[in-house]
């Protein structure tokens, strides 16, 4: 009998796309496992895109957690990923699941008997699970349970060179709306470098800034995950928003300025700086946040300032999780606990 997984999440342009881009990373390798797999996803008509040749199905679960009933049967193993769904929520969730896995890096909830991942740099050294440490949970946590999309496992072929180019990616949906004026600074103030904007398939009214952006910089609208590996490697230094893809940049060594802007990223960034990954934070709430981002692009004009963090970033093993991961959940399966 094999392995069943329903992949419950969230996405879309309230939500972002990050839960979905990690979630990806499990439904590819549970596929090619030959498990039967297909989501759940709390979003909007913006995801479709993301999410060419799997199954899935939108679902307002979030509005209505019943609902997940009628997609959800008693031998299924439910993988979760969510960063809104209350205690309430998940408590239900999880008493309607075979087997119950869950990625909690941010609200660290309650669980009753469950396989929790958490892949925040340096987490293993906290007490954010101290709740969950009992006889039934399965805790896996730190940077060696990180999972990453398939074309971020290739080894990588960066090697540092002199400023010239750099990348910005604000996230699939851009919800602080960063990038305008982070392209027109440095347009401005560092006009000999040149620009390439990621656009992510939530933005709203794409057309419009797309225009506005239009002989400033390079638009990639919509790119898929190899593309964005290429981008990526082709630059000189990214400026990103913090989230999963900090740890995308991160293994293929590349140098990046991050810039949180959302509450949960605050310890995946303090984390991946107490790795070395960087030595500055910057948050979409400081009223000069772009005049020290032009002001940091030039501290790291240096060859050397950013060869330091590229020869760092190589010293981790960032995404080498999910076999691990894998092999964790098929032992809990085979061993009767489903």
């Amino acid at each position: 009998m094999t392995l069943k997984f329903k992949i419950v999440t969230e996405g879309g342009e309230c939500f972002g796309l990050g839960s979905i881009s990690r979630c990806l990373s499990f439904y590819d390798a549970f596929k090619s496992k030959g498990y039967d797999v297909s989501m759940v996803i709390h979003g909007d008509q913006s995801v479709v895109p993301f999410l060419s040749n799997r199954r899935f199905v939108l679902l307002n679960w979030l509005d209505d957690i019943g609902l997940l009933s009628e997609y959800i049967n008693e031998s299924d193993t439910i993988f979760f990923d969510s960063l809104t769904a209350t205690q309430e929520d998940t408590d239900y969730i999880e008493s309607i699941s075979s087997l119950f896995i869950v990625i909690d890096d941010y609200l660290r909830r309650r669980y009753k008997h469950a396989v929790i991942i958490d892949w925040t740099a340096n987490v293993e050294k906290t007490n954010k699970h101290q709740h969950n440490i009992n006889g039934s949970n399965l805790l896996l946590l730190g940077i060696e349970y990180s999972v990453l999309r398939d074309p971020f496992l290739e080894e990588s072929n960066y090697h540092v060179s002199d400023l010239h180019r750099i990348l910005i990616i604000m996230g699939g949906s851009d919800i602080r709306q960063l990038t305008l004026p982070l392209v027109t600074c440095i347009n401005r103030e560092q006009s000999d470098i040149e620009i390439s904007v990621i656009l992510g398939p939530g933005i709203i009214d794409k057309e419009k800034m797309s225009q506005k952006l239009s002989g400033m910089c390079h638009i990639y609208d919509n790119v898929d995950a190899a593309a964005m590996r290429d981008l990526m490697l082709q630059s000189d230094l990214v400026i990103s928003a913090g989230g999963q893809t900090l740890y995308e940049l991160a293994a293929l060594h590349v140098p990046t300025i991050p810039i949180q802007i959302v509450d949960n990223q605050s310890e995946d960034l303090s984390g991946l700086k107490d790795l070395g990954c960087f030595d500055e934070l910057f948050s979409w709430t400081e009223s000069d946040l772009f005049s020290r981002i032009s002001k940091k692009l030039e501290e790291l004009r240096p060859l050397e300032k950013r060869k330091m963090f590229s020869e760092a970033l190589m010293s981790l093993q960032i995404g080498k999780g999910i076999e691990k991961i894998i092999n964790t959940i098929e032992e809990e399966y085979l061993n009767g606990n489903n």
